[in-house]
């Protein structure tokens, strides 16, 4: 088994053998782990995972209620909302 490290938290592995794949579904399974997706990927699982759902989209309201348009944000307000448009576009 061969492991070559692609920039910090990536690992290319090549299953050389059938006696790597032990250890290559130990690297998917603690990925799966970290990532919280173990559940949907588990093959050993006896029961049927929920249904992942797609996050619903960032609205003003979720800022503050009252507004409508993103110019009756203050500064700070603005600050929060495109921090958590970013976070929604890695979801």
């Amino acid at each position: 088994m061969t492991f070559t490290t692609v920039p910090i938290s990536k690992i290319t592995v090549i299953l050389d053998s059938p006696q790597d794949w032990d250890k290559w579904l130990f690297l998917v399974k603690s990925r799966a782990r970290e990532s919280d997706i173990l559940p949907y990927i588990n093959i050993d699982s006896t029961h049927e995972p929920s249904i992942l759902l797609e996050p619903s989209d960032l609205e003003l309201k979720d800022i503050n209620n009252t507004v409508t348009s993103i110019i009756s944000l203050n500064q700070d307000k603005r600050e929060i909302y495109r921090l958590l448009q970013d976070e929604y576009r890695v979801k």
